[in-house]
């Protein structure tokens, strides 16, 4: 069976301090990959931000 998985990367970024509704959560995250990035046809990524499990609207 041929398998290949995503490479989900990485972020360098540090850590986001903010409150819900903060400007500052409008990100756009820059994640670095350890090999080449996955095909942007075969997948798509979205992102969340949680804390303590929580997510943050």
């Amino acid at each position: 069976m041929d398998c290949c998985f995503a490479d989900a990367g990485a972020f360098s970024d540090p850590d986001v301090l903010a409150c819900t509704g903060d400007s500052s959560l409008l990100m756009k995250p820059d994640p670095v990959f350890a090999n080449a990035m996955p095909d942007g046809s075969e997948y798509g990524y979205t992102y969340l931000i949680s804390q303590s499990g929580i997510l943050i609207p």
